[in-house]
């Protein structure tokens, strides 16, 4: 299996660094594009105005060719299919500086270049944690393996798995939903400076939810999809 890495916290950042370390040897071939500079947030966008810098670089882990786009997640992918022509089996995005829980799959550019694969009709793996938190990388394997025993990716095509250090264990899980705490601030200058306050989990959180495995000490594992119909109102109203 041919796997594509990258991420939205630039291809300096330390989790994608200790990422590649921990997969490296686990796959046929592995591959670094990611963005030349931090773009968490920015969810699926891609640049459509101006040119696009993309360039080989030193191997951020010995053996494994890592090139930077100057561009988001999402275009990161679209360069290993449509410029290096990376034939990738796998896309896996991290390991992200930061979890993302509930909806935070909306906003995350980690969770995005991995559903990029997903356009190509490949695969997709988000890897998070906890800010500073990359000695949970240590459990990756598990999480690796319970997605392999349970063979997940014959169910699914995108995985969002948030890691936790001392783990209980690994639970598959649904996407919660989360309260967010964001203001503004007016500056001087007339304009509104965005200030991000606390991240909690809803109360009315099931336990079957990534927020709850996580709060639990248990790694996330939750299958998600592109695919954004309602099929709840679309049925009804074939039904009726």
């Amino acid at each position: 299996m041919k796997v594509l890495v990258t991420n939205d916290d630039g291809y300096t950042a330390i989790g994608i660094k200790k990422l590649v370390e921990k997969i490296k040897g686990k796959f046929e071939e592995i591959v670094v594009i990611a963005p030349k500079t931090q773009k968490s947030a920015t969810s699926h966008s891609i640049i459509l105005k101006g040119g696009i810098e993309f360039k080989q670089v030193d191997d951020i882990v010995e053996g494994i060719k890592t090139y930077y786009c100057d561009g988001n997640p999402a275009d990161c992918v679209s360069f290993a299919r449509c410029v290096l022509k990376y034939p990738y089996d796998l896309v896996i995005s991290g390991c992200n500086n930061g979890i993302n829980l509930g909806y935070d799959v909306i906003y995350s550019g980690t969770v995005a270049g991995a559903a990029d694969a997903l356009i190509n009709g490949k695969k997709g793996l988000a890897i998070s944690c906890k800010v500073g938190d990359f000695d949970s990388l240590d459990n990756l394997d598990m999480a690796l393996e319970f997605i392999s025993d349970n063979k997940l990716f014959d169910k699914c095509d995108l995985i969002n798995v948030n890691l936790v250090k001392d783990a209980r264990g690994v639970k598959l899980t649904h996407a919660g939903k989360t309260v967010y705490g964001a203001y503004y601030d007016l500056g001087e200058d007339g304009l509104y400076y965005p200030k991000m306050g606390e991240v909690n989990a809803d109360e009315n959180n099931t336990k079957e939810s990534d927020w709850s495995a996580f709060s639990e000490s248990f790694i996330s594992v939750t299958p998600l999809t592109i695919d954004m119909t309602d099929y709840k109102a679309y049925k009804e109203y074939k039904n009726n």
